[in-house]
């Protein structure tokens, strides 16, 4: 990426919508975890966690992911591949001669080693792009694509304004999200925040460079189609030199990558605060964005339960504390819960290392079970809660106007949520991912359902669309197979006028009530 991220960003390598949900006999013949290194977790499409073998069959909704030093090799079928780099995160799907890789987090290799026939499809999408790939290999990420040797067809989407550009990559080349006006090699994507690239040496990352070691025909084939990269100084290049990372660890060295924000802030912690190898924030007894408030079962006025603090809270510990906003704080306790207090916006925050929000409580989402927001906070940040895979619910306060791009993203233990009347902005992708939530009802405020706004939910079964909304966004409702039913609020006949974009099959599939 220029090399940034998806958390959340923006970047679609585009083709065909994925498939409904085949049964598990009719396509495990041909997908399967070829090969593996280090720990690797793999889920069914319920959910449900599967012993790991080599050479295990997968299906439809299949998810896996892999941990830090460890990846995983997928064979598709005879002439399709992609291998998964350490802390990486993707489903697959396939229906017929159609094939794709949803790439949660992280970063992936492909290697398609026979041109596709005319009828064939394969898409790698990420939470910002679909590429569409026809032949030979490349990698992916959630800001960037890069192509080796081949041709791809990408659809890249701002993740701020939602805007859609469409191009191709040849032979050497790549794109990705840099935030600035100019479109490098494709003027078409000038004013887009996407720039295309010769690549060269040092854009090439480390799983490409491995599977060109390990294959001669790689090697031969960047030799004669890419004179911007030398090919005898990329593979002979000393592998990174591991660098003690922690007790008993070694880690490669972490690249130097440029860094991009979509909000204007960009917190940073204090003096003498860093980050451990074990991802926690540790320093000489200051919190990395500010002190704790000191709040109390009676304190934390503005909150929505009765009597400030909600009626479940149990007084506890703090863990950490700090900025969240100009005028908001933040302080996670021992008990699991996440409050945040103040008045205003939060800060816009971004994805960092290709896979992890940089918000200043997510080294320690694992243990975050509740999220609770002051009643006076107006704006909830892009990528605010990301990852916050443990909380299964949470009640958006009537105060907030706006949820920023990707602000649940990848939440997948969300189950329920409550969205105010007063909500007049959703950000792109703000619930992807979250495959548990069940039902949705979008407030009256909204005018539009923004593009990925519910990909990959795959539990929900219903959702409730007022009568205001006039349009719903690219991918919107992608993967979502579960969906049953669609409540609409206005008549059918402005059903039937509503501007539904592409890769939002489950909303044909539903049965759709209107009201009005």
């Amino acid at each position: 990426m220029k090399r940034a991220l998806t958390l959340f960003l923006a970047l679609c390598l585009v083709l065909l919508p994925a498939a409904p949900a085949l049964a598990e006999t009719a396509i495990g013949t041909t997908l399967r975890l070829a090969d593996y290194s280090g720990t690797v977790d793999v889920k069914n499409a319920a959910g449900s966690a599967l012993t790991v073998a080599k050479d295990m069959r997968l299906y439809n909704g299949y998810c896996l992911a892999t941990s830090a030093k460890s990846d995983a090799f997928i064979s598709l079928d005879s002439d399709k591949a992609v291998r998964l780099d350490e802390r990486s995160k993707a489903s697959v799907q396939k229906s017929g001669s159609q094939l794709e890789v949803c790439l949660v987090t992280g970063q992936l290799f492909f290697n398609v080693t026979k041109p596709l026939a005319s009828s064939e499809t394969m898409n790698i999408r990420t939470s910002t792009m679909i590429t569409g790939v026809r032949g030979s290999f490349g990698w992916v990420n959630a800001e960037e694509t890069g192509l080796m040797h081949g041709h791809v067809e990408l659809r890249c989407t701002n993740p701020r304004t939602g805007e859609v550009r469409r191009t191709e990559l040849r032979s050497g080349q790549r794109v990705y999200f840099s935030g600035s006006a100019s479109g490098g090699l494709d003027a078409g994507l000038a004013g887009s925040g996407f720039t295309k690239t010769e690549i060269r040496n040092p854009d090439v990352p480390s799983i490409v460079v491995e599977a060109m070691r390990s294959d001669p025909t790689l090697i031969e084939q960047v030799r004669a189609d890419v004179p911007g990269v030398d090919v005898d100084a990329l593979v002979s290049a000393a592998a990174p030199v591991p660098v003690q990372a922690g007790p008993g660890s070694a880690e490669e060295a972490p690249l130097t990558r440029p860094v991009y924000y979509f909000g204007n802030v960009a917190p940073q912690p204090e003096p003498g605060y860093e980050r451990g190898w074990d991802g926690v924030w540790s320093g000489a007894g200051v919190p990395p964005f500010g002190a704790n408030p000191g709040w109390s079962a009676a304190g934390g006025e503005g909150y929505p339960s009765q009597g400030g603090m909600p009626a479940s809270f149990i007084p506890s510990g703090v863990v950490a504390s700090g900025s969240a906003g100009p005028n908001v704080t933040w302080t996670l306790y021992d008990s699991g819960w996440l409050l945040l207090s103040g008045s205003g916006e939060m800060y816009d925050y971004r994805i960092r290392d290709e896979v992890f929000p940089d918000t200043p409580w997510f080294p320690y989402q694992e243990s975050i079970s509740h999220i609770e927001i002051a009643q006076s906070i107006s704006a909830i940040g892009d990528y605010a809660f990301a990852g916050c895979a443990h909380v299964a619910s949470i009640a958006v306060p009537a105060s907030v106007s706006r949820i920023g791009n990707c602000a649940f993203w990848s939440c997948t233990g969300l189950s329920s949520v409550t969205l105010p009347g007063t909500l007049s902005a959703l950000g792109t992708g703000v619930f992807w991912g979250c495959s548990a939530l069940t039902s949705v009802s979008l407030p009256a405020g909204l005018i539009s359902v923004p593009a990925d706004a519910f990909s990959g939910c795959s539990s929900l079964r219903s959702v409730t669309i007022p009568a205001r909304i006039s349009s719903i966004g690219d991918s919107a409702f992608w993967n979502c197979n579960a969906l049953q039913d669609v409540y609409y609020g206005g008549s059918e006949s402005r059903w039937r006028e509503m501007r539904i974009s592409g890769h939002n099959t489950p909303l044909s599939q539903a049965v759709v009530h209107c009201s009005g």
